[in-house]
């Protein structure tokens, strides 16, 4: 299986506007990065902003979970017919 298949890019985009461009600043005392939203101006820390969009995330998730188990079925599939390819007592449909 080609695990490159399913890396995915998943875009954080503001709860407020939608918009997808954000400003970084350094680490408030090393430990948390603010942002800052380049269209309507609202902060969170990367963390809120992440949170804000899990059901974004979790819902890539679970359609790679669906690829995933998917593509894994077709090739035990193929594994197995071509396995058992031989056998006069084994037929696949």
């Amino acid at each position: 299986m080609k695990e490159d298949k399913y890396l995915r890019e998943i875009e954080i985009v503001c709860p407020v506007c939608g918009s997808s461009s954000f400003e970084v600043n350094a680490a408030v005392d090393g430990l948390v990065e603010m942002t800052k939203c380049a269209s309507c101006g609202r902060e969170a820390t990367k963390d809120e902003l992440l949170r804000d969009s899990s059901e974004n995330v979790a819902e890539h998730v679970k359609e790679m979970g669906s690829e995933i188990l998917k593509d894994t079925v077709a090739e035990m599939r193929a594994s197995m017919r071509k396995a058992l390819s031989g056998s006069k007592y084994i037929k696949f449909r």
